[in-house]
């Protein structure tokens, strides 16, 4: 079992003193229908920074091994390589990002995935977690390409996954710098906290 601590990014070989440090790397995290697309692609637009999704990644290698996201999402709770090759994934654009080996399209990088906040632990420049009732967040998916039995699954078996492999458990938000529940803020009020706090943690102005 991997436990993620403060002290992870010494398990990648990461020298913080060679870090990125013009071109800010922010993570946001969440549950299913919490807000977190939104947030992100308004950030993008707003920062022009480059958005990279852990939910395309994981849709992704359920295309390379031809299977639907349920399937996957079933496999993954049997074959703990599935989560392994997702945060690889994630962990090596972090790392790659904050080093300067790889040019984000963009000022800036923006990573959404259920672990980013943990994966960018010692990396990330803020690390945003959102949140919303239950009944709120499945009000929410109607548009969606996943029912509403699949996404509840899908939440159990990630948060099954993530304590029994990771020991992280996903409803432990001590470890981000800002926590918003949009079901009392609207898509632009959450926009723009997000904006104040990344403004002030990276010494930018992007307010609007």
């Amino acid at each position: 079992m991997l436990l993620y601590s403060r002290k992870l990014y010494y398990l990648y070989g990461i020298n913080l003193n060679m870090r990125n440090k013009n071109s800010p790397l922010i993570t946001v995290s969440g549950p299913p229908a919490s807000g977190t697309s939104t947030l992100c692609r308004n950030l993008k637009e707003e920062l022009n920074y480059e958005l990279i999704n852990g939910g395309d990644i994981f849709r992704n290698i359920a295309k390379d091994k031809d299977l639907t996201l349920s399937e996957l999402t079933e496999l993954s709770e049997k074959d703990y390589t599935i989560d392994v090759e997702l945060d690889t994934r994630i962990n090596n654009l972090m790392k790659n990002h904050i080093t300067g080996v790889r040019e984000p399209n963009g000022d800036g990088l923006i990573i959404e995935s259920r672990l980013a906040g943990w994966n960018g632990i010692g990396k990330a420049d803020v690390s945003i977690y959102l949140t919303a009732k239950p009944e709120i967040r499945y009000e929410r998916i109607s548009n969606r390409t996943e029912s509403l039995e699949e996404l509840k699954q899908r939440e159990k078996s990630e948060r099954k996954r993530y304590l029994k492999y990771y020991g992280v458990d996903l409803l432990n938000t001590d470890i981000y710098d800002i926590i918003l529940n949009t079901g009392n803020l609207s898509q632009n009020q959450t926009k723009q906290i997000s904006l104040k706090a990344i403004s002030l943690k990276t010494n930018s102005h992007h307010t609007s």
